[in-house]
């Protein structure tokens, strides 16, 4: 399994771009599922408990 915080698309030239980076992700991406996840709330404020999530929502506020 391999997570990240970017799409894969964008992998190569995080890697520096180099002709193996490419070959590396092609390899990881044959027969893979990719599963993207989307959303505007990041898993750190999804994962809170309600006393953590309540003094994030007062620092955004002001």
């Amino acid at each position: 399994m391999v997570c990240a915080q970017y799409r894969v698309e964008g992998w190569p030239s995080r890697m520096g771009d180099y002709p193996a980076a490419e070959s590396i992700v092609d390899r990881l991406k044959n027969n893979a599922y990719v599963i993207e996840l989307k959303g505007e709330v990041s898993m750190r404020e999804r994962c809170m408990d309600e006393e953590l999530r309540a003094y994030a929502e007062r620092q955004k506020k002001g």
